[in-house]
């Protein structure tokens, strides 16, 4: 990744490429519904990208050789296929509760159009204030981003206690299957920009953000990169 020139000029070589990869589309299909933290499934179209994404990681990096998941079915489906056929322990899934998706309480399984009907004082108050505003018994944006940047934090110097690789030029891999939530949250923690920022990256169902972290910074390589667009989709 570096030249020796740049090599000898960095206060630290070490880097990591982290692949986050967000679940496929679930059983609700595309409707605007809370799903947060119910583990509701995968539906056929949303297996399909799975599998389809899965395969082309695989093809074009091979298994992950690190790799962290959200414990909801929707996302160990995906972690799970990408270890398919590996029977090294290195790579089995860790599944981690702080990886969920925001928690939306009393809202979970309800659809916005339902909500804004029966309450639509309390879902202006949402957008109104998305950051700090949480449904009845949920958490807001900004517990959602505290939480996901701790297990980042946690993660991270654990990472960083391994030791280093043996070549310089090459970026430690790892992989994240995840939910909007958490990877606009990291994202952003990465960036240094402040949880207000969040709904500024979209990345969709079903595709794959690559974030390159050294001790210099954080670039975006790629950012919500659909590989299989729907060809009913425009724009």
């Amino acid at each position: 990744m570096f030249d020796r020139t740049t090599l000898a000029m960095l206060p630290s070589a070490r880097a990591l490429r982290v692949h986050l990869l967000r679940h496929g589309e679930t059983v609700q299909g595309r409707a605007r519904t809370c799903r947060g933290q119910s583990d509701v499934p995968l539906s056929e179209a949303g297996l399909t990208q799975s599998r389809r994404l899965a395969a082309w990681y695989l093809g074009h990096h091979g298994p992950p050789p690190r790799l962290w998941t959200s414990d909801l079915s929707r996302c160990t489906d995906l972690a799970d296929l990408l270890t398919l056929g590996t029977f090294d322990p290195v790579v089995s899934p860790r599944r981690c509760p702080e990886l969920r998706e925001q928690h939306m309480g009393a809202w979970e399984g309800r659809s916005w159009e339902d909500l804004s009907r029966e309450d639509p004082e309390a879902v202006r108050a949402r957008w109104a204030d998305y950051l700090d505003h949480a449904p009845p018994g949920g958490e807001s944006c900004r517990d959602l981003s505290r939480r996901v940047l701790g297990w980042w934090a946690a993660t991270a110097a654990e990472i960083a206690a391994l030791p280093a690789p043996a070549d310089p030029y090459t970026p430690e891999r790892l992989v994240i299957v995840s939910h909007a939530g958490p990877i606009r949250a990291l994202i952003c923690g990465w960036l240094g920009l402040p949880p207000s920022e969040l709904l500024r990256f979209s990345p969709p169902q079903g595709s794959l953000t690559e974030i390159l972290i050294a001790e210099s910074g954080c670039v975006i390589e790629r950012l919500g990169m659909d590989l299989f667009p729907d060809p009913g989709e425009t724009g």
